[in-house]
């Protein structure tokens, strides 16, 4: 019996996954891995973003559409195409692939000691950088992204907001979200003040809606249209560069969108042990320590995730 119960256990061990089921990286997937995000913490932030949007064409279309379709429809049709493109723009960069560069299980490790090194791409020489997490050699623009804890192509920035990484797929994405957002805001500003001064009996009203929605709303994202496009567009640089004055001999591309590296779906056969990486214990040790932190009671359950560590187990 012993003997049996020892080959059943063996045989049991084998199991198959899919990549994204033992993802190494903080993200996390929708739609069987058709999606990808970045970590649930960054939830709150998609949620305080969607509540303002919401409010915001709430008030605009609810106090003014009425008395702007009276005049032409094409001032009440403007805000709602744009509302779209914004929409549109912002979930695709949410769920999207940013640039994720796959890790090596099987790294040669012989110049990983030198850090960088220098070869010839395209007739320029260009820096390569090695990371230890990921075990690759990062390209040019290329960043770690402490929060997802994965390596991304021409790293800009990770976006709390829209709670992904931004970089080389999804940075034209982030910059028609600001762009219509901006536009959006502006014109919404100018009608609403338009439209308040022409009434005499919410002008007070109007002057302090059209304050707070330029301030609070128009002025960042002006600042930060004209510091992507202005800045970062002419000098080549990500933001991530830019803030830690890194020079490089290559310029960013900011229209490609190349095919995703990562086989997310494609499914991985292996024992218990090669399929529970080091990476996703590491990221359920950490759900357990700002579990302890969190001074629950006792309780309360376990963070639901498929990975067990010693901590749990004691």
């Amino acid at each position: 019996r012993r003997v049996h119960g020892d080959r059943s256990s063996r045989m049991s061990r084998h199991v198959a996954k899919k990549r994204w089921e033992v993802w190494e990286g903080e993200n996390e997937f929708f739609c069987d891995g058709r999606f990808i995000t970045g970590p649930a913490e960054d939830c709150c932030h998609r949620m305080s973003l969607g509540f303002i949007f919401l409010s915001f064409d709430s008030v605009f279309f609810g106090m003014e559409a009425k008395h702007l379709w009276s005049i032409s429809p094409v001032l009440v049709l403007v805000p709602v195409f744009l509302s779209l493109l914004f929409i549109a723009c912002a979930v695709r960069c949410a769920l999207m692939d940013p640039g994720i560069i796959p890790r090596d299980p099987n790294p040669d490790k012989a110049d990983a000691s030198k850090m960088v090194k220098e070869e010839m791409v395209d007739g320029q020489l260009q820096t390569f950088r090695w990371c230890y997490t990921c075990n690759i050699w990062r390209p040019p623009h290329a960043s770690h992204c402490a929060f997802c804890n994965n390596c991304v192509k021409d790293f800009d920035h990770h976006c709390p907001v829209l709670g992904n990484c931004i970089g080389l797929r999804n940075i034209k994405f982030f910059l028609m979200t600001i762009v219509f957002g901006d536009t959006l805001a502006l014109y919404a500003a100018v009608v609403t003040a338009v439209f308040f001064a022409t009434q005499k009996e919410t002008l007070v009203f109007g002057i302090i809606f059209s304050s707070v929605l330029g301030l609070f709303i128009v002025l960042p994202l002006s600042s930060f249209v004209i510091f992507h496009l202005g800045t970062l567009l002419c000098t080549g640089q990500t933001t991530r560069e830019w803030i830690k004055h890194i020079k490089t001999n290559s310029r960013r591309r900011i229209c490609s969108s190349p095919p995703s590296l990562l086989k997310l779906r494609e499914t991985v056969v292996g024992d218990t042990q090669m399929l529970n990486p080091v990476g996703a214990r590491q990221k359920k040790e950490r759900k357990v320590k700002r579990f302890l932190s969190s001074k629950r009671s006792k309780s309360t359950k376990w963070p639901n995730t498929p990975y067990h560590t010693s901590a749990e187990k004691g």
